[in-house]
């Protein structure tokens, strides 16, 4: 049995960074959407010290990037898309979108974390939406629901720390807006996980 403790959600404002524009898919659907760059693992534990109130950095390891352009990676984790009005590929990584021009509701992402043992993980989404992200964690190969919540985006980006997860099985975080019909552009996420010591 899975169990993930205290489920936290990291959403912490930093310097705005560097902001590139959008698809014209994504501005068509919503005027000022904008790229939103990957942190680096700097920014990143810099976000989790702010927002946990640590007295240092936490120690991250090297992320793990999934993007439309590349939903899978070589540990086993994968990003899915359903509903989606768009999935395009980009040379920053792929762009998708969710309940553009009345196309679908209820669109959403599946982000397949690959099974690690004892660690506290970090999963930060890059996104674009006037409005919060709900989350659910799945946990095996059924599919049994665990910790759900919601929370915003800052400066585009969606921060989940689960903290404490020790199992063989998968874990999928499910994603999707606050409301049905609210877009959201999706840029990719990375997955980080923490050293020992830290949180």
């Amino acid at each position: 049995m899975l169990r993930l403790g205290l489920l936290v959600i990291v959403a912490v404002s930093l310097a705005e960074p560097v902001a590139g524009q959008a698809l014209v898919e994504m501005r068509n659907g919503m005027p000022d959407a904008k790229f939103v760059p990957e942190y680096s693992r700097t920014q990143r534990a810099k976000a989790l010290q702010d927002a946990m109130g640590l007295s240092s950095l936490p120690m991250l390891g090297a992320p793990v990037s999934l993007t439309p352009d590349a939903p899978y990676a070589t540990d086993g984790s994968h990003l899915s898309f359903w509903k989606p009005s768009f999935v395009i590929g980009t040379a920053n990584g792929g762009e998708a979108g969710f309940n553009y021009w009345g196309k679908y509701q209820d669109g959403h992402m599946n982000v397949g974390l690959a099974p690690h043992a004892a660690s506290t993980i970090v999963l930060d989404c890059r996104m674009f939406s006037a409005g919060g992200i709900t989350y659910k964690i799945y946990t095996g190969a059924g599919g049994v629901p665990g910790a759900h919540g919601e929370g915003p985006l800052r400066n585009g980006h969606f921060l989940l720390l689960i903290p404490g997860v020790a199992t063989d099985e998968p874990i999928s975080v499910e994603l999707w807006p606050a409301t049905p019909i609210q877009t959201v552009g999706v840029f990719g996420c990375d997955i980080s996980r923490t050293g020992k010591g830290h949180p």
